[in-house]
């Protein structure tokens, strides 16, 4: 009767005790590019491999490519500490329709990456172009057309979009902290509460 209950307390405890030692290793698994959210300038600077073209104070830009795509990376900082890293695609594509092409090769591999996206959607405002597909490129350039998808893990919020206007397209990958991201919005509804 003893060893029955003892093996059932090892077999319910060891899953509890791997667990246990890997949340750390979980938790502290890099959040964007090597580097984990709440790192200061420094550590980013050690841990970047590509070519530093910007340092500012609340944030640092490098240029690179990222899976054959030629894009800005931006770091952002809030008090010193990382709250957000980003791509910006800085193709000039002549076929706009190019910069879906782009979109989608990026969303693939990040669904590899994070799996299915908690939110995927194209976002029609002008129908005008939406039975050429030809054209979504350039409905995408004018506001009419606009991709949205997004993941969510542990402590980030990641989000693939490409829209544009006035015959401009951006297409950006943005690496988000929730904690952060959560304390903007309390912050942001606080000021509205004390307008009312």
């Amino acid at each position: 009767m003893i060893t029955i209950q003892k093996k059932r307390y090892l077999k319910n405890t060891i899953p509890i005790l791997v667990v246990g030692m890997l949340l750390p290793q979980i938790l502290m698994a890099a959040d964007f590019r090597g580097v984990v959210w709440g790192d200061d300038m420094e550590a980013v600077k050690i841990k970047e491999t590509e070519k530093l073209i910007g340092d500012h104070q609340r944030n640092l830009i490098y240029q690179g490519r990222l899976a054959g795509v030629k894009m800005y990376i931006v770091y952002e900082f809030r008090n010193r500490r990382l709250i957000e890293g980003s791509y910006h695609n800085q193709s000039r594509h002549a076929d706009k329709n190019e910069f879906i092409r782009d979109h989608e090769i990026l969303k693939d591999l990040l669904q590899k990456k994070y799996g299915s996206p908690v939110l995927d959607r194209a976002i029609w405002t002008n129908d005008t172009y939406r039975a050429d597909a030809s054209q979504w490129g350039t409905a995408i350039s004018l506001g009419h057309l606009s991709y949205v998808t997004e993941w969510e893990t542990y402590n980030t919020k990641i989000s693939a979009v490409l829209g544009g206007k006035d015959s401009n397209i951006q297409h950006v990958v943005k690496y988000t902290e929730k904690r952060s991201e959560e304390k903007e919005q309390k912050e942001r509804e606080k000021r509205i509460l004390e307008k009312l």
